[in-house]
């Protein structure tokens, strides 16, 4: 804002209100193009200004007929609302709002004028078409503090915050923050920040998000580069689209931010920058997928994913490597999320944080994707446009203000492992908001639809045959920025900056200025040269429509593939070349090295380095493009496939879909036909085309009727374009099902005897030894499988043969499978940690339990292993068990951490005997994503705490977001009624006579939602869980015992608290005069509860240790193996259970440390 004049002094009130006049007409300017007045700071200065000449004016005016607030108010509306909101920028404090606003302007205070300003606010924020608030248009301090965005002296708390999100490994942008900081199960966090930016985070909608992701930019810069980001203050400050103010008190809170001054190498790696994971919806076949990137560093570590606590470690693909080694490509690694899960996290040795995706919210639980297959978080308002919406079972959608039910334009079936739920293809352009709606009642809360266009970043077709060194798209040409006008004709700015990734330097930063008609400007405005690398673009106009996109461009880069793409052949695909030109009209051009790049046989992809003059070389991967094939069951996870499949006759007649792309660069007519041996067609079948995956389908059981009586034929797709003699696509070959009639280990490797004729056949092996060390996977070459280095006299080894793509292949178990073969080999497997290599030379017998282990997710996994076996190896697990039991509290943070499903951790936790102890103390490592272990271990912690101390608050909020709300209710009541609906009673004898089919739909509307351990939902699924495997837990002899010796334990549970009595009763009870002696598995709830209160009343002291015996623990745990999900509910709430007591009730055992007494004392000296 351009100010006339500094002094005021002497001036007439004609003189300053000219002066005021001036400075109208620039903020009604200035306001017509925000969101928000905040938007509008001219400066400290200015303001200063404003308010002096502000109050001498008023002071001049006003009079018995004409107040100053309603004087003020006609005259200078856009200053007035200005001035106010500028104050409010200042203050964290609403209580003292006006007395200080009156203070600074010098003018006695007074009530009328106070008045007419109050009711003026909402008045002038419609006036100047601002973003309103209804929810307060009567709050209107709480108005005019929204659109102050951030109080200057609520900055440091908030860039604090701001921190710890991103050290965790949350997304640096503001809708995930919000979501973040605004999680109703935990309050902690949003008490951290001051009360007006708890209002605007909560209420403050776009421009809320929009500003907080500004301001996280700027953070994030100084955390990735913390020792120059000071350097280049002036660049960021004339892009981060902040006001001066805002951004100089942002600058000041970041450099009082203990976690960004120290350190000098930053939280990323050299350029400031990692590739984090990504959550994604695969459009083309319905998955969700969360895309994992190679690691900056270690690339031989595994990434640790969780879903809901259920680990998988997950490995990179191998980089390919140039000849002269000093070039590698950086795959991505798929995982595919085959459930609901509420939580997926991803972690790496060699990243310091743990990266977390919010997916299923129990309580709001619609789960939305962007058209491009992006997660779109629970604060983020929804795109016009096309989104695809996961809606589960039972549920549907209307519009969120009139209830009116939404016409999907598509239904896309389940997705991939998700049976209960619909993927919908929505078009949202005639919604204002989408709302999730089961049995007339709205779920969660309404999501609008943002009803501005914003701007786009559009690109042109990617380069066929050419991709980044990660497997992104990689781009010839520039893309192109799409500015929408203002819809009433107003000029509207918009900042358009590209930079290098994780850079804080701009490559080119500009405005645009638009009024009238929509543009379409180059982001690369001014470079004539060509561009190359991954950029990050960034637009910004007013708040709430912001836009940021990462490409990565090589400008002027052609690529031509011979031939067009590659086919099936013997020894893999066909030959292909591809030829990599740089061709521009003016400017630098782009070199390329090798530019003709030659792929045969088992290759499917090569590596280029592309470079400029500047000396930058980026690397490419050069993938000529070719067929795939897949054959799966429509919602189960199905890979494509370079290689044809290998199926049996009889897998014909399942309900499996063949489909097959052609990436042709022309149109074609195809169908499949079925030959046999000699080649003659026994059946045609045309295909349907899938516009989704951009494939071809035809059922198999079509296919079956040309077998007759073949033992083996050919499913070949027959392609013809225009002009051109039709060609064979080999698609599947069937075949008996033997692969090879015997195997050998010898020298050279696992030999095989007649193996079968076709492609891609693969040994897969697994180490005895260590059954930690990820699996290997080997290609038969001369009917050998080489074994790779760490295999070799590394003890027992478990093989299998498969078909295996090599260029796309299906990741290897983690364990080996039923249908592998163990071959014997002396050795153990070496490893650089001596700890690992002794605890592998204990698992082979060569050696004693070494002394001084620590409790590692390792152990745990030979433990898994071992139990696997049977009793051959039982010496072994035992003296495994005894370590772990040593340190109980590490062993089960171990187990949290460890690969080994959650469905077998209650039983190895009861065999070990950790079951029975104390998990309280030790390390503060946390329990990861693993809720019901978690669970365990925070309960144990608020011993010592102390009642309403920050570490008690934050255990209730950890325990609300992994027990939820039921838990909280034990821990506080004792009891909760809620857990009474979710038993075995009299009447449940019924559904033992019902169809499987019959009582699996009574269940299963439990078994949609992932919810919190002591959910309702949750134990439900447990017990439907229990009724399915009755009958096997009848069969076993081992049911009779813990029948008989649960009853007698009771009696001890009863003299440690009435208490926990009172809760076997209830389940006691629920039975009333169901004949359990018939149905001996009614008593499966009861059991369960006695033997978990057992376990932990023992741990603490309260029953007398030596109840268990070999013969009760092995009992129990062949209950666990069956019932995991119920043992793991009522380990949690025993525990609990005992909590209240602890903690409320005051009781003390001999076990229990000196903070159940005191709280214990507090609670006597209450009463």
């Amino acid at each position: 804002m351009t100010q006339g004049g500094s002094s005021l002094s002497g001036r007439t009130a004609a003189t300053i209100g000219n002066w005021l006049s001036d400075r109208e007409y620039e903020t009604v300017r200035l306001l017509e193009r925000a969101t928000l007045v905040i938007e509008a700071h001219p400066g400290r200065d200015e303001v200063d200004e404003l308010c002096a000449a502000y109050a001498q004016y008023a002071s001049r005016i006003s009079g018995p007929s004409l107040s100053a607030g309603t004087a003020l108010v006609r005259k200078y509306p856009a200053l007035t609302l200005l001035i106010m909101v500028m104050h409010a920028s200042e203050e964290s404090r609403a209580s003292d709002f006006w007395e200080s606003f009156w203070k600074r302007l010098g003018i006695q205070r007074e009530s009328k004028a106070e008045t007419e300003l109050r009711q003026a606010v909402p008045k002038l924020i419609r006036r100047f078409n601002l973003a309103d608030y209804p929810r307060m248009r009567t709050r209107y301090v709480q108005l005019i503090g929204m659109h102050a965005g951030i109080p200057r002296p609520s900055l440091p708390g908030l860039v604090s915050v701001i921190v710890d999100h991103l050290t965790r490994g949350g997304e640096p942008n503001g809708a995930a923050f919000t979501h973040w900081l605004t999680d109703p199960r935990k309050p902690h966090r949003l008490s951290r920040v001051d009360i007006p930016v708890r209002t605007f985070v909560s209420e403050g909608g776009e421009p809320a998000i929009d500003l907080i992701d500004r301001i996280i930019d700027v953070v994030a810069i100084a955390l990735g580069n913390p020792a120059t980001w000071q350097s280049h203050i002036d660049s960021i400050a004339a892009t981060s689209s902040l006001p001066k103010e805002l951004f100089s008190a942002l600058v000041d809170a970041i450099e009082t931010c203990d976690a960004i001054a120290v350190g000098e190498t930053g939280l990323f790696d050299g350029d400031g920058h990692i590739e984090p994971p990504r959550m994604r919806l695969d459009t083309t076949d319905g998955s969700i997928q969360l895309l994992v990137p190679a690691a900056p560093d270690q690339r031989d570590s595994r990434w640790v994913v969780s879903a809901d606590g259920d680990v998988t470690e997950v490995s990179t693909p191998q980089p390919l490597v140039s000849a002269d080694g000093n070039s590698m490509s950086s795959p991505h690694a798929i995982y595919p999320v085959l459930q609901p899960a509420r939580h997926i996290s991803a972690e790496h040795v060699s990243i310091p944080k743990r990266f977390v995706f919010p997916l299923v919210d129990p309580k709001d639980p619609l789960v939305l994707f962007s058209d491009g297959g992006k997660l779109l978080p629970l604060r983020l308002p929804i795109p016009l446009g096309n989104v695809h919406a996961l809606v589960p079972r039972g549920h549907h959608l209307v519009e969120g203000d009139t209830g009116t039910p939404i016409n999907v334009d598509v239904d896309r079936g389940h997705p991939v492992g998700w049976g209960d739920w619909h993927l919908y293809v929505v078009d949202t352009t005639e919604v204002a908001s989408l709302q999730l709606v089961k049995d007339g009642v709205a779920v969660g809360s309404a999501r609008p639809v943002r009803r501005t266009y914003i701007p786009e970043v559009l690109f042109a077709d990617a380069i066929r045959g050419v991709c980044a060194a990660n497997g992104s798209p990689l781009y010839s040409e520039r893309p192109a920025v799409w500015l929408p006008a203002d819809s009433v004709g107003r000029k509207v700015q918009w900042q358009v900056g590209v930079r290098r990734l994780g850079s804080p330097n701009w490559v080119v930063n500009y405005v645009w200025t638009l009024e009238g008609d929509d543009v379409s400007c180059d982001p690369f405005d001014g470079l004539d040269d060509a561009q190359l690398g991954t950029f990050e673009v960034v637009v910004r106009g007013p708040l709430g429509s912001d836009l940021r996109k990462v490409f990565h461009l090589a400008e002027g880069i052609t690529a031509e593939a011979d031939p067009d793409y590659r086919i099936p052949v013997k020894g893999g695909l066909s030959n292909a070349t591809i030829t990599v030109t740089c061709d521009r009209e003016a400017g630098e051009v782009l070199t390329i090295d090798p530019p003709v790049i030659d792929v045969s046989g088992d290759d499917a992809e090569s590596i280029a380095t592309i470079g400029d003059s500047n000396g930058l070389h980026v690397v490419v991967v050069i993938s000529p493009p070719h067929t795939e094939v897949r054959l799966g069951i429509p919602g189960e996870p199905n890979r494509w496939s370079t290689l044809p499949f290998v199926i049996t006759p009889s897998d014909l007649d399942s309900e499996r879909v063949l489909s097959y792309r052609v990436p042709a660069t022309t149109d074609i007519n195809t169908w499949v036909e079925m030959r046999d041996r000699t080649g003659k067609v026994r059946l045609q079948e045309p295909p349907e085309y899938n516009e989704f995956a951009d494939a071809f389908e035809v059922n198999t059981k079509s296919l079956a009727g040309g077998m007759g009586r073949l033992k083996s034929a050919r499913i070949v797709a027959v392609v013809q374009t225009e002009g051109e003699a039709p060609h064979d696509i080999h698609l599947v070959t069937v075949r008996p099902a033997e692969l090879f009639s015997d195997m050998r280990l010898t020298e050279d490797g696992v030999v095989l005897d007649d193996l079968a004729d076709v492609a891609g056949l693969t040994v897969q092996v697994w180490a005895t030894s260590a059954p930690w060390m990820a699996p290997a996977s080997i290609p038969i070459r001369d009917d050998v499988a080489e074994l790779p280095v760490e295999f070799r006299n590394a003890g027992p080894l478990n093989v299998r043969v498969v078909v295996q793509d090599p260029h796309n292949p299906v990741p290897v178990p983690a364990a080996p499978p039923s249908d592998s073969v163990r071959i014997e080999q002396e050795g153990w497997v070496r490893s650089d940690d001596p700890a690992l290599e002794a605890l592998a030379q204990f698992i082979a017998g060569q050696a004693e339990l070494p002394s001084g282990l620590t409790p590692t997710p390792q152990v745990w996994a030979a433990l898994q292993a071992l139990t696997a076996l049977g009793d051959s190896l039982a010496d072994v697990r035992h003296g495994l068990a005894a370590m772990l039991s040593e340190q109980p509290r590490q062993a089960l943070t171990a187990l949290a951490h460890s690969a080994v499903p959650m469905s077998e951790q209650p039983a190895l936790l009861i065999e070990t005997g950790l079951v029975k102890a104390k998990f309280a103390g030790g390390d503060e490592e946390s329990a990861g994503a693993n809720p019901w272990v978690a669970c365990l271990i925070t309960l144990a912690d608020l011993v010592d705490a102390e009642r309403n101390s920050d570490q008690w608050v934050h255990a209730r909020e950890e325990l609300s977001e992994h027990g939820g709300d039921a838990l909280i209710r034990v821990l506080d009541a004792g009891r909760d009624q809620e857990l009474a609906k979710a038993l075995f009673d009299h009447t449940t004898v019924m559904l033992h006579h019902m169809p499987a089919e019959q009582v699996d739909k009574i269940f299963d509307v439990a078994r949609i939602i992932p919810g919190a351990v002591l959910d309702v939902d949750t134990r439900v699924s447990a017990i439907a869980e229990t009724f399915a495997m009755r009958n096997r837990w009848v069969d076993m002899p081992s049911h009779t015992e813990l029948v008989v010796r649960s009853k007698k334990f009771v009696r001890a549970i009863k003299k440690a608290g009435k208490q926990f009595y009172d809760q076997i009763s209830i389940r006691s009870d629920a039975l009333g005069t169901a004949d359990t002696q018939s149905h001996p598995w009614l008593m499966l709830p009861m059991v369960s509860l006695i033997m978990a209160l057992l376990a932990r009343l023992e741990a603490h002291g309260a029953v007398k240790p030596g109840l268990f015996d070999d013969d009760i623990i092995a009992a129990w745990a062949d209950m666990a193996k069956l019932c995991p999900q119920l043992v793991r509910i009522d380990l949690v709430f025993a525990e609990a259970l005992i909590m209240h007591s602890v903690t409320v009730l005051g009781v003390k055992w001999g076990a229990e440390k000196s903070g159940a007494e005191k709280v214990g004392a507090e609670k006597s000296g209450a009463e």
